[in-house]
């Protein structure tokens, strides 16, 4: 939101409709800039749990940062090496400290977060790429085509038409004809 002054002196809030895609490409960059750095935030604290749940003395599972392509997901393993789901792995909790088991708990509500926020960020980058990689679209008129519905519309009434070409105003036109 923007403040200005007009001719008379009156301060006006001008709302900014056009949000992250205005200008000529200058905040699409900044966009896709930001939304890989919330990335690789992401990335770093995926690396950070699973280093932490690997150092757990011990320990029978861990979560590891499993890479497929470009994108990267937290998953549990056995100390084996084995894939593992939560189903799996909730009931070993029982035979743990209530610590550690709720530690677990907590780990695999922090995993299930950062898989989310990973995979909306991805299609977030992705889209901001495609957005610049498209260019910016070319203005249309409209003019032609306001009240006109599929196949030409109903037609203007004569008192409608007399007032658009005064007025130059459709919506004017519109509360006339009524």
């Amino acid at each position: 939101m923007k403040t200005t002054v007009d001719d008379m002196g009156v301060v006006k809030q001008v709302f900014d409709l056009k949000g992250p895609l205005k200008g000529k490409g200058g905040t699409l960059a900044q966009w896709r800039d930001d939304t890989q750095a919330r990335l690789a935030e992401v990335y770093a604290e995926m690396a950070q749990l699973s280093t932490e749940s690997r150092s757990i003395d011990g320990r029978q599972f861990a979560l590891y940062v499993y890479r497929l392509r470009d994108a990267s997901q937290l998953r549990w393993r056995m100390k084996n090496k084995d894939h593992a789901t939560w189903p799996v792995i909730e009931p070993l909790l029982a035979d743990m400290a209530p610590g550690l088991a709720q530690w677990y708990r907590r780990a695999e509500e922090v995993a299930q977060i950062l898989n989310h926020r990973e995979q909306a960020l991805r299609y977030e980058l992705k889209t901001v790429c495609r957005v610049i990689s498209v260019g910016p679209r070319t203005a249309q008129s409209y003019r032609g085509s306001i009240g006109r519905g599929v196949g030409g519309g109903r037609p203007r009434s004569k008192s409608s038409t007399a007032a658009v070409k005064a007025t130059g105003d459709i919506r004017g036109a519109a509360e006339l004809s009524r």
